[in-house]
This record gives structure tokens, sequence and C-alpha cells, in this order.
């Protein structure tokens, strides 16, 4: 019989099992449903934000972060870094990433920035995985233990800015504490999940997450864009490409911001907005009275959490107060590092804020005006400091060179200039404050407690792990530290923009007091710390009004000064004296002692930098001044003399000069005595002018004088008496004493090399000196190449219109026609030219000769009449300008009779050529080169027209 077969239920499109069992000799087939795995479900993934399409991704950063979290591996990782630097918006486009490339990851966004918002969001994790708990602590406990039962997970914890609720560091100190039912009794950490299945990804402005809550190796520092990464972001967030026309106007905007993506996108989102020109926000960004108002804007921004300001100032403020609860010191550091340059700033500054960091409470931010002078009372001292105006003196530094061309006894072109030593002693005159100096900061020279150094080592590495500070280490291996420009932005606007805010005012006078006490004196050996503190003093002037400490900026920058006049730094110097001179300007007057010596001082700032009408115009007004409020006997007053003399020397003006420099010697002999070197630099001044006029053996003896008396006072080794050898030489060059002048030059740029700096003016001036006597010896290719030498470096330091680097060009023109380049010294010479009219006035003795010199150029290239020209045009004025008898004039005299001889004038060349010949004679003496080329060329044509059948006469 065949079996029967039961089915309890339909079958169709059921899956079914059969089973057989034997009873009685039936078979019973039986057919069960089979128990369905349920269908898969899709890994839960919380995210508080849609994904970023506009995110610029930065290769660099993603690649670490994959190899850090790869998707089989559980493993954690941190970015660190400023706020707004774009941690939130990487880890955002990472696990959206990572959710693209693992199905089966579940993912997780938790803020971590407080107890609230941790709890919150993991309430909110709770809710969707349909979890429930009767406490809150279990609640985090079961959201911790769900998490860690994902097959694949990833967890980003963003904003773990304060570490303490990680359990890391002592637990927070102050602050609103969390409501009962959000404050779990342990350290939060307790609640990151854990286990072999899932990755941590942490954000953080706090460094000090790498080696606490991940490994050492496992953070990732968030810092600025790459430039182009940069452009992109703007281009994206303001909804347009950058056009052609715009792109230098980006690229200066972007550095502004310092490629940091939060101001970059701000600064793109208001573009966008009222579809302003980069450029007009560029302009706005560098006003400072608009400059905040843009920084501290804040717009609406739909990847960020809502009620979480995203202006660039308050993001950094927020680290600010947090770290503030945590070490006050440091803060404090950062206040007073506000009012420094941002750069280079050197460990002992930090040590000093941090001394003078403990005098500040809560006090010294109540009231108002009243306020301003808390913790940084001192008074000015309006003490005069006699004789210490910045007075030049045309000294020995290098005067006028000429040397011949042995071959075409052509006149060489001036090279080097006279540039006298700047009497200029450290300004005494700045009043220490004894009363509280010492309660604001550490003296340099004593010992602080092992505890004091360390606290301060503490407060600076926290600043560090912020990235408020970075260490640097320089070329010379010593450390330094940099600050943000935008954190230190950030912090001046928490101290308040109105103009007397006390917070403002007390960390500001702060300031001043450490740069005033630390500020060394400006001997040699004291060079590297000046160096290091002159960007530190320039950045406090400009909150001058802010301290109320106007006149003791002033005096810090008068220091600066001094300092930059003895590294040859004048367009540095220029700017220290022009804010100095306008804050004694506006507080003491224009009549008061300081007020004139800054006016002095800025005078003397345009003359080295070649500008010799202002100069003029200051000299002249500094002298009524001096005479009016000093009386003409007072140093000042005779200073401001010697001032003037200089700058008509340097004018061109060699008997106004020497006058005036003859009256000033006669009153400092009789004011300072004989040896006094005031007194001194006079008689090299005068000896300088009496060069200038061709009065070589008058100058020489004054010179060999000079040399003597600052060697005895002042010491071998001291730049006066460096400039002395360097004018001998000069002197000596000038007399045809070739190879004595050769040996004192060499010596000379040995020794300034080693007392100045290579690229100090006068050290390029001593170069430009051996060039010279190069060329009057014949040795053109040396002269050449150490004269290209100098030019590059005239234009990196002085630039391309000073006198000096016009003096290096003309130097070349006499070079390139010595070897016989007549094209190439003809087309530096028209250049020359021109610049020296420009520049020094068509009358003025370099631009005469300048004249004089191209003609020389068209005479070899048989221009003859074009030559004629310009040598009757040069020798007119010099008559007029520097006398019959001045070596120029007679020897444009020689060129002159060279030139009426090619073009037949034969009578009238032969009579000048002779009274060339007897001035040479007279002036320079029979033995001199230049008189004995005078002379062969005389014989050579008398000899011509013995032989052509012609009286000698």
């Amino acid at each position: 019989m065949d079996p029967q077969m039961a089915f309890n239920g339909p079958l169709r499109g059921q899956s079914v099992v059969a089973g057989m069992s034997v009873s009685g000799g039936t078979a019973n087939v039986h057919f069960h449903h089979a128990v369905n795995n349920p269908p898969p479900t899709a890994p839960l993934r919380v995210l508080p934000f849609s994904r970023n399409d506009d995110v610029v991704i930065r290769p660099g950063i993603f690649s670490q972060l994959t190899q850090l979290l790869p998707v089989s591996e559980a493993r954690n990782a941190a970015l660190c870094g400023l706020g707004g630097s774009g941690k939130t918006q990487i880890a955002l486009e990472f696990a959206y990433l990572r959710a693209g490339e693992d199905d089966s990851c579940a993912i997780f966004w938790v803020h971590a920035d407080t107890e609230a918002t941790f709890a919150q969001d993991y309430a909110l994790i709770a809710k969707k995985a349909g979890l429930s708990a009767s406490q809150d602590e279990d609640l985090l406990m079961a959201v911790c233990q769900f998490i860690e039962r994902q097959p694949r997970w990833l967890l980003v914890l963003d904003n773990a800015d304060d570490l303490r609720l990680f359990g890391v560091g002592a637990a927070p100190s102050s602050g609103p504490a969390p409501s009962s039912e959000q404050s779990p009794s342990k350290s939060l950490n307790s609640y990151v999940p854990k286990g072999p299945t899932g990755s941590i990804l942490w954000t953080s402005r706090d460094g000090r997450i790498a080696g606490s809550l991940v490994g050492s190796m496992r953070a990732i520092q968030i810092t600025s864009m790459l430039p182009q990464e940069a452009q992109t972001l703007l281009a994206t967030a303001r909804g347009s490409d950058l056009k052609a026309d715009e792109q230098d106007d980006a690229v200066a905007l972007l550095s502004e911001l310092h490629y940091i993506p939060l101001p970059v996108s701000q600064a793109a989102a208001y573009i966008r907005r009222t579809a302003m020109p980069i450029k007009k926000y560029l302009s706005r960004l560098k006003d400072g009275k608009k400059r905040w108002a843009l920084l501290r804007r804040t717009n609406f921004d739909r990847h960020r959490r809502e009620g979480v300001s995203n202006s660039i100032l308050e993001t950094w403020n927020i680290t600010i107060e947090l770290l503030e609860e945590e070490d006050k010191t440091a803060v404090k550091i950062l206040h007073i590092l506000a009012y420094f340059d941002n750069q280079n700033i050197p460990k002992k500054l930090i040590k000093a804020a941090a001394a003078a960091s403990d005098t500040v409470s809560e006090r010294d931010f109540e009231g108002s005006d009243e306020s301003r002078d808390i913790s940084c009372a001192g008074s000015e001292s309006d003490e005069d400091a006699e004789g210490d105006d910045e007075i030049r003196g045309d000294g020995d530094d290098t005067p006028d060179v000429t040397a011949d061309d042995a071959d075409e006894d052509e006149e060489d072109a001036k090279d080097t200039i006279d540039a006298p030593s700047y009497a200029t002693p450290h300004s005494n005159d700045i009043e220490e404050d004894t009363s509280d100096s010492d309660d604001i900061t550490d003296n340099s020279d004593e010992d602080t407690s092992d505890s004091d150094d360390d606290a301060t080592d503490d407060s600076v590495t926290r600043l560090r792990e912020f990235s408020f500070l970075h260490m640097t280490t320089r070329p010379d291996d010593k450390q330094v530290y940099d600050m943000h420009k935008l954190v230190q932005e950030a912090t001046l606007y928490s101290h308040g923009v109105e103009e007397n805010s006390s917070t403002s005012a007390c960390y500001s006078q702060m300031a001043t007091r450490i740069l005033t006490n630390l500020f060394p004196e400006r001997e040699r050996e004291n060079w590297e710390d000046c160096e290091t503190l002159i960007p530190h003093v320039m950045r406090l002037s400009k909150c001058a009004k802010k301290s109320g400490l106007e006149l003791e900026i002033a005096d810090l920058l008068e220091c600066a000064s001094d300092y930059l006049y003895d590294r040859g730094r004048w367009n540095e110097k220029e700017t220290a004296d022009e804010m100095s001179y306008a804050l004694r300007l506006a507080i003491l007057g224009q009549r008061h002692p300081k007020t004139i010596r800054s006016r002095a001082n800025l005078g003397a700032a345009h003359y080295y930098q070649g500008r010799y009408t202002e100069s003029e115009n200051i000299d002249s007004e500094v002298l009524e001044l001096q005479r009016e409020v000093l009386g003409p006997r007072h140093p000042g007053t005779i200073n401001c003399m010697a001032a003037l003399a200089t700058t008509y020397y340097k004018q061109g003006r060699y008997t106004e000069s020497e006058r005036i420099k003859a009256e000033v010697l006669e009153l400092q002999q009789e004011v300072f005595g004989p040896r006094h070197p005031n007194t001194i630099d006079s008689m090299a001044s005068l000896a300088a002018t009496y060069h200038a006029q061709g009065r070589y053996k008058e100058s020489e003896d004054i010179r060999l004088e000079v040399l003597e008396l600052r060697r005895e006072v002042l010491g071998p080794r001291h730049p006066n008496t460096i400039d002395s050898m360097a004018g001998l030489a000069a002197t000596y060059c000038a007399q045809g004493r070739l190879e004595e002048s050769e040996y004192i030059e060499i010596e000379v740029l040995e020794l300034r090399q080693e007392v100045l700096d290579p690229r100090h003016p006068n050290t390029i001036n001593s170069m430009a000196s051996l060039a010279a006597t190069y060329y009057a010896q014949g040795r053109y290719k040396e002269s050449e190449d150490i004269g290209l030498e100098v030019l590059e470096l005239r234009q990196e330091v002085l630039g391309p219109r000073h006198p000096n680097t016009i003096d290096s060009m003309a130097r070349l023109v006499t070079t390139y026609y010595a070897q016989g380049r007549y094209k190439e010294s003809e087309d530096i010479g028209l250049e020359v030219l021109e610049l020296r009219r420009e520049v020094l006035g068509p009358r003025h003795p370099d631009t005469i000769d300048s004249m004089a010199a191209l003609a020389t150029t068209y005479y070899k290239q048989g221009r003859y009449r074009k030559a004629e020209e310009h040598l009757e045009e040069a020798l007119e004025l010099d008559r007029e300008v520097l006398g019959a008898r001045h070596p120029d004039t007679i020897h444009t005299m020689y060129w002159l009779a060279r030139c009426w001889n090619r073009q037949g004038r034969d009578e009238e060349a032969m009579e000048l050529m002779k009274d060339s010949y007897r001035l040479h004679c007279d002036v320079l003496g029979p033995e001199h080169p230049h008189s004995q080329e005078v002379k062969e060329e005389v014989d050579s044509w008398v000899l011509a027209r013995r032989e052509a059948g012609h009286s000698s006469g």
C-alpha cells in the first residue's frame, strides 16, 4: 500500500525539510517549515550633519587617516590643532568615506566638548538603537556596550577640547557644573567603547591628547592648508572659480588669513553674499578699524552645531577661556605676548612674561581709566641726554676715490661714499622705575628658581599643546617660539576694542616694562640680543597709546634706532625714528630736547639713504630749534651744525660745507676739548671735504692725525678708527700711491667684516674702494668681479636708487671702458647719468662726472662731436661748482683738449692741454700719475708737430 503523505499547511514558496519515521510498517514523512534567518539589517549610523559637498580634500591628511584607521583593524587616532583648522570637516568627510567603503560599519558621532553634549548624543544613539535604562549612567554604559557589540563600528568624538572630562589631568576646577541628571560620577572615558571590532577618531584643540587618549604617534596635527587647497576652498565657498585678474588678490588674501579654513570660508561667504571684489575685501581686512569687524563676523553653517559661533575671534577665545580654568599663568603669558611680534619670541621674553603675570589679579581689570596703570606703574623721565644727538660727521668712511686708466687717462668715476662715523652713544636717559620693575620681570643676569622655571615650562607646554605657540629652531640652533598671528589678534580682541580698555592697558604696560628692562646696551657683544628684540619693540610701538606709556616706548624706539644705525639698516632706522618722533611730538611738543633729538635722528636716516634734500630740510629745522632751545654753544647745537655740513658735502656744496665744518671744529675744541671723540670726528669730517676739493696733502695730514688720535682714544678696532684707515687709503689712492692704498684697504675690509658685518654698508664700501684701487692698477678683471658683487649687495641693502648703488654702476662704466667694451659702457653710462640727474641734481659733482665719463666713451667710439658737447658742458659746470683748480676740472680740460685735437683744432687743443698739464703739476704734483700721463700726451703732440714740419712754439 502506498504510504500516506500528509502536509500541514501550504508549502508553495516555502522552504521545508523532510523527515521520515517508521511505525508498524507505516512510513510517516513529516515536512517542517525551516526557521528563516532574518534578512541582514543596515548598520546604525548616527551623524549630525549631511555630507559637505564643498569640502576640500586634503590628500596628505586623508592618507594619514587611512593608514591610522584601516577598515579591517580596530584602532584609535586623533586630529588636533587650532579651532577653525578644519578638524571637524575632515572627520565628517572621513566618516562618510568609511561608510561608503564598508557597508557593515556602524558609525556614530558624539560631541565631546562637555559632559552635557556627550550625554545628549549618547541618549540620541540609545533612542535610535531602541535602548532604555533607568539611570543616566546605566544609559551611557548601555550605549557603550551596544557600540562594542557591533560587528564593525567607527565612533567620532568631536571637539574633545577639555581632556579633563576624560581623565587626562586634573578635574575641572571651575565653570558651571552640569545638572545631576546629566553628570556621570565617573570619567567620560569609562563610557568610551573599546574592543576589537571598532575604531575611534578624536578631534581636539589640545595636543596633549597624543600620548594620553591615543598613542603618541597616532595624532595628526592639523595646521594651515596648502596654498592650492586654500585657493580651492575660496573658490568653492564663494561659488565661482577665481578669474585670472583675481589671482594676485586671492593669493594676498589667503596669505593674510594664513590659509586657515575657517577664516577663508568666512571671507568667501561674505564675498559671495555681498558680491564684493576680493581686492576690496582684502583692503578692508588690512584696515585696522574694519579688520576686527570682519574677523568677528559669524555666518550660518549647516555643517556646524547650532548655537556654536563660527566667528574666527570668538572661536579661539573659547579655547583661551578653557585653558584659563587650568593654567592662569599660561593665559596671562599669552595676553602679554600679544603685544610682541608673533615670530621669533625668545625664551627670556616668555620667562619675563611669566614673572610679570604673577602681579596681575582680577582687580587689574575692574573699573576703567583708573585702572590703566595698576600693576605697571612707572614714571617717564624727562631727563635731557646732552650730547646724545645722533649727529653725522663725514669721518673717513672711504671718501670719493679716483683712479686712473693707464691706457687712456680716463678719469675714474667716483665710487665710494664719504659716509662719516655717526657719533651715537647709547641713550642712557631711560630712567628705570626700580620701585616695581623687579616685580614684573625677571633679571636675565640673576638665577631663577628651578620651581619657577618648571612652572614656566609647564605653561609654555600647555600653550604649545593648544597650538597657540610653536617652537622652532633657528639656524644657530637656538630655540624660539612663534605665535599664530590670528591667535594674537583674537587675544587682543579679548582685551576689548575700546581705546581705553583697562585690560589692554595693563598687559601692554607689562610688555613695555619687560622690553625696557631687557633691551641691552648697543655694544657689539649685545648685538644678537638687540637683533632678537628689535621686531618686538617695533610691534609694541603700535600699541603705545593703549599702554599710556608713549614716552617709554619712544625711548625704546630710540634704542632700536641706535642699534639699527650700528648695523647700517637705514630703512628700518627711519621707521623707528619716525615713530619715536611722532610719540614725543604728541606728548612733549616740538621744542622739547627729546623731540628735537628724534627729529635729528630722522634727518640722519634720510641722509644715509641718500635723500639729501629731505635731510637738509630737517637739519636746518633742527639747527634753528637747537639754537633757540639750547643755545648756540650747546653740544646738541654744535652736532646739528655738523650734520648740516655733511649734508651740504653730499650735495657737492663743498665751500659751504667747509665753512661750517671749520666753525664746528673750533667750537668743539673749545667745548669738548681736543681729544674728545666729537672733536676728532669734526677733524675727520673737514679732512673729507679737503679730499673732495682735491686738497689731498691737507687731507692726508689731518687724516694721519685723526687716525693716531682714534687709536689712542677709541682703540684700534673701533669702527671710527677703521673709518680713518679707509679715509687715509682713499687719499693715498687719489695721490697715486696705489700699493699703500691697496695694503690698507685689504686690512680695512678684513676688520669691517669682523667688527661690523659682511653686508654692512661700510663693509661694502671697503669692497668698492678695493675695486677702485685694482682699477687704478690696471687689474680690470679683478676690479670688475668685485664691482659686480658690490653692485648686487648695494641693490639689496640700499636699494636701486641710492647714490652708492648708482656709484657702483658708474664704476662698471669705467671698468668696461678700460676693457674696450664701449657699447656696454655707454649703455650703463646713460642710465647712470639719468639717475644722478634725478637723484642728485644736474649740478652735483657726481652728475658732472658721469657726463664727462660718458663723453670719454663717445671719444673712444670716434663720436668726437658728441663727446665735445658733453665735455664742454662738464667743464663749464666743473669750473662753477668745483672751481678751476679742482682735479676733476683739470682732468676734464685734458679730455676736451684730446677731443679738439681729433677734430683738427690743433692750436686750441695744444693750448688747453698745456694749461691742463700746468694745473696738474700745481695741484697734484709733477710726479703724480695723472701729471705724467698729461706730460706724455703733450710730448707726443709736440713730436708729431715737429715731424709734420710745424714749430713747437
